[in-house]
């Protein structure tokens, strides 16, 4: 009788799947959790965002956008303005992906970086910089993508974070 934690072992099985990279499966789970979740909103929106990303790695870029933007939205009606801002930068990845590069560079200058800069989250601010570098790369913007990996490198090294420090 209780929904919410089956629909949480379902979405471990998502994630096993997931993570072995059987993508339909985990599909499959994650839509299966998400019918059987009743209260938790936060985990409806996880599951959500997790769809949107299995989409993009099964190319299939328009059920990721509306995915992402069922997670944002459910992601604001309880306030969780960091994990809103993390589908906003996926979201822009799905874009620039489809060289819609106008409306990622929206989604991340207009949306995402305002949401973390008010979190003070810089982890995702060096997140922000990177995929609009290589928006502006994707493009042949060669001076403004350098202008945001250099600023993402220098935000990496203040916090010794040396995965995100680009050489």
């Amino acid at each position: 009788g209780n929904n919410d934690g089956e629909a949480l072992v379902l979405e471990a099985f998502g994630d096993y799947y997931s993570n072995n990279h059987l993508l339909s499966k985990a599909e499959a789970y994650y839509q299966q959790a998400l019918t059987t979740v009743k209260t938790d909103e936060s985990l409806a929106a996880g599951l959500f965002e997790k769809l949107a990303q299995v989409c993009f790695r099964e190319q299939q870029p328009d059920d990721a956008i509306k995915y992402d933007t069922e997670a944002i939205n459910r992601y604001d009606k309880i306030n969780e303005s960091v994990y809103s801002a993390r589908c906003y930068v996926h979201l822009a990845s799905v874009k620039g992906a489809q060289k819609q590069f106008t409306e990622a560079e929206y989604l991340i200058l207009k949306r995402a970086l305002p949401l973390y800069r008010s979190a003070s989250f810089v982890p995702g601010r060096i997140g922000c910089f990177n995929v609009l570098g290589h928006i502006y790369h994707e493009q042949k913007r060669y001076s403004e993508a350098k202008w945001f990996f250099i600023q993402a490198n220098m935000l990496g090294r203040t916090l010794a974070d040396t995965l995100a420090i680009t050489e």
